[in-house]
């Protein structure tokens, strides 16, 4: 057997010998292979290989895999002022900037305006506060906006832009605490000198608020029946406990986080967190008959038409009947998807029986009769179990305590959002994870490859995050060229912009970026072989195999194919190349290893930084 001693400090460099691997003993005695080592040697030399930077990818482009849906995925960082649009290989395609952090929504619309929700810093309320909606066209000029936001209400979390062009909105209204034991709340169960039960308002393009529940109107109370809302809470399922409190009596009684809206329906979607619960209510009310038990196509006014998720927030149920644990984006699966007028959760999982697990749902609602109202199956509305769950079996490595979503694609993936470690998944029905990018933006702007976003002050988390097809109306007529990655890179060779292996087709061109920090203005070359190898450096390698097609590219003899393979880097360590393989048949199939090395004429070796190796895989 070989005794071999595992490097555990720096990397080595070219610096002193002290700081080097080398495969004998002594800083002295160093074999450039393994090969021309005597055996005896070998069982006590240092079996340590280093070929350069290999960086762990931490940010950015983490997988990308066959069977992803294309298109460019917006997102917005919960620590900026800014929104991101990406391409599938994680570079920035748009972005737009407001003056104030997410609170906490961003939507694109057909026209290619960003609807916005902002944080104005209305610090009596809790976090997802955000008090002002705004529209930028996609220069980035606010063209529209609403503020809502006193010491009596404010808006928080979500809206939605209405196919009218008028938008839906979340918002906390303050009630006192002579107002909340008023309409029977058990004065144990006020932690404080306020309640904010939620209400959501329907506001036009001209700034007026012309629809309008709230959930006060819908209220029913078992503790007092000398207070108003007293009656059998089992026996109203419709109407919301005031006195169901799973949070301490905290202020923020409900915690909505996502409002939805369903055209054919007319009926919309609130997620209300605390209550471990979704609820749909009638849209085709006018505003007094939101308020009252009542009237629009259901008959039943601003009365909730269906609830699940907890069946104990309505006494019909234990704890064994609970599928929800502080959910968030719940929202019906649009017209002409795979599941659609299905239900797509996210289950964040907080106090979930089994522990900390977070998983995506997608359950199949009740049929509801023609006036738009849910049966339910005994005491409950259905379904027992979800149709489809993400992951399957529940995991603990997949936890995410707040915000997050989910979004169901065109060819039945599913694209999900860990918000809390700034995560997006694109998973298959099958489960299996084909695309995988991770923000790098953090209060401080964006991390270098390589750093843990999470261990920055403030992270990485995003509220959502959202997919559009190349073909949205929102991109018609829109000249958009990818940009960078958004991370930062220090030393790498970067194929379009992520060290990931790509698939390209014949006869497109490659765009290759260098990045070298301590080489600004030091001569690079870039080689590229037709499989992977060692060729040995000093105490390094190339990880390209030996060839005429490696030594025609690195001389530079190629240059129609490979062109700026021989170059310098600007003053900041900053170089760009292509790779432009002809569109001929007999190239397809063949798999490209390409790499760079700098002259330093102060090495050893004349031999500086040497490059990690990308892949590109040829295509028809």
């Amino acid at each position: 057997s070989v005794n071999y001693t595992a490097w555990a400090a720096q990397r080595p460099t070219t610096d002193s010998k002290a700081d080097r691997i080398h495969f004998l003993g002594t800083p002295t005695e160093r074999s450039s292979r393994w090969g021309d080592m005597a055996s005896e040697t070998k069982l006590q030399a240092y079996v340590i290989e280093y070929s350069g930077p290999f960086t762990k990818r931490t940010v950015g482009l983490l997988q990308s895999k066959e069977g992803t849906w294309d298109g460019y995925t917006l997102f917005n960082p919960l620590g900026s002022t800014q929104n991101f649009v990406v391409d599938m290989r994680g570079r920035l395609m748009h972005s737009w900037q407001s003056r104030y952090r997410p609170g906490a929504v961003a939507e694109l619309l057909p026209n290619g305006n960003l609807l916005r929700a902002g944080d104005v810093g209305n610090t009596k309320f809790a976090p997802g506060r955000g008090g002002i909606v705004e529209e930028f066209d996609w220069q980035g000029k606010v063209v529209w906006q609403f503020s809502y936001t006193s010491t009596m209400h404010v808006l928080h979390h979500d809206v939605e832009r209405m196919p009218n062009g008028n938008t839906l909105m979340i918002a906390w209204e303050v009630k006192t605490r002579n107002e909340a034991l008023a309409a029977g709340r058990n004065p144990d169960l006020l932690a404080g000198e306020e309640l904010w039960p939620d209400k959501i308002i329907e506001v036009d393009t001209k700034g007026n608020i012309v629809w309008e529940w709230n959930v006060w109107d819908h209220l029913i109370q078992d503790h007092d029946s000398t207070k108003q809302n007293f009656g059998p809470v089992g026996s109203h399922p419709e109407l919301v406990d005031i006195n169901y409190e799973p949070n301490g009596g905290h202020e923020d009684w409900m915690h909505s986080n996502a409002v939805a809206y369903n055209s054919d329906l007319d009926q919309i979607m609130l997620s209300v967190r605390h209550f471990n619960e979704l609820w749909i209510i009638d849209h085709s009310t006018t505003t007094a008959e939101a308020a009252s038990h009542k009237g629009g196509r259901s008959g039943k006014g601003g009365d909730l038409l269906y609830r699940w998720g907890n069946p104990m927030a309505y006494r019909a149920g234990s704890v064994i009947d609970q599928r929800l644990f502080w959910q968030h984006d719940s929202h019906w699966i649009p017209k002409g998807l795979p599941g659609a007028g299905h239900i797509l959760i996210f289950n964040n999982g907080v106090r979930h029986p089994i522990g900390p697990v977070s998983s995506v749902v997608e359950i199949v609602p009740p049929t509801a009769d023609a006036q738009g109202n849910y049966p339910r199956a005994g005491q409950v509305w259905g379904p027992k179990t979800a149709l489809w769950t993400w992951p399957n079996p529940l995991s603990y490595d997949f936890f995410a305590p707040f915000v997050s979503g989910s979004q169901r694609l065109p060819n039945g993936n599913t694209l999900i959002c860990h918000g809390q470690k700034g995560l997006i998944l694109e998973v298959k029905a099958s489960g299996e994870v084909v695309w995988e990018y991770r923000s790098p933006i953090t209060p401080k702007g964006a991390v270098g490859q390589g750093e843990d976003p999470l261990f920055t002050p403030g992270g990485n988390s995003m509220f959502r995050a959202q997919r559009y097809p190349v073909d949205h109306p929102a991109f018609a007529k829109r000249s958009l060229t990818p940009g960078a990655a958004i991370e930062n890179y220090s030393v790498a060779l970067l194929v379009e912009e992520s060290t990931l292996p790509l698939r390209s087709k014949v006869g497109q061109p490659i765009d290759l970026r260098l990045a070298s920090q301590q080489d600004g203005g030091r001569l690079r070359l870039l080689g590229t072989a037709l499989a992977p190898g060692l060729i040995p450096v000093d105490s390094r390698f190339l990880r390209v195999a030996p060839g005429e097609l490696t030594l025609a590219s690195m001389l530079g003899t190629l240059p129609t194919v490979f062109p700026g393979y021989v170059a310098t880097f600007d003053s900041q360590g900053h170089s760009t190349a292509r790779i432009l393989i002809p569109d001929l048949q007999l190239f397809v199939g063949l798999e490209l290893h390409t790499m760079f090395l700098t002259l330093d004429p102060a090495a050893p070796t004349g031999i500086g930084t040497i490059s990690n190796p990308v892949i590109v895989n040829l295509t028809r």
